[in-house]
């Protein structure tokens, strides 16, 4: 398999992972299932592309910061029909963990790939 297509498929086997850690107490033992198939066959067929799992773990962490963009504190709501508040987190560390994992997963695919292409 090609360099770029096995990140993607450890992207995916990565991102399910880290929503079924990160949703552990609801929907992540549904998940698991989807996340160890996921990795078996990333792990079977593309063993070079493990640097996409922490792409994967920064979709999430991404995700959870989209979630808390109004943070941090205090964040109330109000519709037609209802109304309510959350407490939010501080979302910059969310996308912080986003950014740092993403440049460090593409430095490292880019680094394998010109190895390779060396060896050649």
């Amino acid at each position: 398999m090609s360099p770029w297509p096995a990140f993607m498929l450890w992207t995916v086997a990565g991102t399910l992972g880290a929503l079924a850690i990160a949703g552990l107490a609801t929907i992540g033992i549904f998940v698991l299932p989807f996340a160890l198939a996921a990795t078996l066959v990333a792990a079977l067929r593309a063993p070079a592309g493990w640097p996409g799992a922490m792409v994967g773990v920064g979709v999430i962490s991404a995700w959870l910061g989209w979630l808390n963009r109004y943070g941090p504190g205090r964040h109330c709501w109000s519709t037609a029909e209802m109304s309510g508040c959350t407490d939010l987190y501080d979302p910059r560390p969310f996308f912080g963990v986003t950014l740092i994992l993403t440049a460090i997963a593409v430095t490292l695919m880019r680094r394998q790939i010109r190895n390779n292409h060396r060896e050649i």
